[in-house]
């Protein structure tokens, strides 16, 4: 379902400041259709070279997303002792 969010206005230079809208949001480009409706904006991300291994070895992936879902079984407790000023 669609939610308007803000109207923004283009500057001089016909530019969109989206800022605003995606506050905190991670979003480093945006790919840019055009509909019968008017322009799509789908929001994407970035992630540098050096991490799209993972991306690209579907054992490593899976490895990954397998680690991520599993909870916790052991309360490791503090580490305070060990931190240094």
């Amino acid at each position: 379902m669609e939610q308007c969010l803000a109207e923004i206005t283009l500057d001089k230079k016909k530019r969109l400041a989206l800022g605003k809208v995606l506050g905190a949001n991670r979003v480093t480009s945006f790919e840019v259709y055009e509909t019968p409706e008017g322009y799509l904006l789908k929001p994407k991300v970035s992630i540098s070279a050096h991490e799209l291994w993972v991306f690209e070895n579907l054992q490593a992936k899976q490895s990954l997303a397998k680690g991520l879902s599993q909870d916790a079984k052991h309360d490791l407790g503090s580490f305070a002792k060990d931190a240094k000023d």
